[in-house]
């Protein structure tokens, strides 16, 4: 479980950057 929350983390931080790149 605790393998899935870090990849879930991890996918939703790139999620967050991709979308902070794209609105600049």
């Amino acid at each position: 479980m605790d393998d899935l929350d870090r990849i879930d983390r991890s996918l939703l931080r790139l999620l967050q950057e991709d979308g902070r790149r794209t609105t600049l």
